[in-house]
């Protein structure tokens, strides 16, 4: 699998290089620091994974930015898949990330293992947020349905828990948390194949066709979007 690296600290750059040296079935074909270089490179190398970093914490205008150039390569229609790492735990750069195209949300100070999970299940068709992000989205679950009109808004959509069983809503909580169909299995005790089952009908009901949809479908942020 061929892998571009972008992100304006060397530092960063060099120990994700780090990461994928010594793992044969990976090569790292390029580095950029500027956002206004992406789509060039992705044309000029040809990446399968793009590895972006959306800079150090605070840095809003360079995150905007790299989140824009990722949109022109996706809408570009290119077959590159973008894992993006972002500084914050918050919802914003996590959801603002899943908008502009990146199949995988990961947190900067990630761990090789961690990276290169992220990196087989992108190529393998799925997606990977990494836990200590995702999770965060879902401590209103379970009270959200109920809430006044009168209270402060929360990421969770109501209509779409009220359009999901109970059993659904624990495979869809699973799922943002960056569970795999067997660890989710696991968790709730049944087999990898109802698993699946529940997820096409939560793609049926959310009109969604993947995981990441299904994600960005619950929660209906109004977030400021990259320039």
């Amino acid at each position: 699998m061929r892998v571009l690296i972008a992100d304006r600290s060397e530092y960063l750059r060099r120990r994700i290089r780090e990461m994928f040296a010594g793992e044969r079935e990976f090569r790292v074909v390029g580095e950029i620091a500027l956002p206004q270089d992406l789509a060039r490179a992705c044309v000029n190398l040809s990446p399968d994974i793009a590895v972006l970093g959306l800079g150090a914490y605070g840095d809003g205008p360079y995150a905007w930015s790299v989140l824009a150039a990722l949109r022109r390569i996706v809408h570009a229609s290119t077959l590159v898949r973008a894992i993006v790492l972002v500084s914050s735990d918050t919802p914003e750069e996590f959801l603002q990330s899943l908008r502009a195209g990146a199949r995988g949300v990961l947190l900067r100070d990630l761990s090789k293992r961690t990276l290169l999970d992220a990196v087989g299940d992108v190529m393998a068709g799925g997606a990977a947020f990494d836990r200590r992000l995702a999770g965060m989205i879902f401590e209103c679950l379970a009270d959200n349905a109920g809430r006044g009109a009168r209270e402060a808004p929360r990421p969770v959509d109501p209509a779409v828990l009220r359009a999901l069983s109970p059993r659904e809503r624990e495979v869809l909580h699973s799922l943002a948390q960056g569970l795999r169909n067997s660890e989710i299995a696991a968790r709730l005790g049944v087999s990898v194949g109802t698993v699946k089952t529940h997820l096409r009908h939560i793609y049926r009901k959310l009109e969604v066709s993947d995981r990441v949809s299904a994600v960005l479908k619950a929660f209906q942020l109004r977030l400021p979007e990259a320039a």
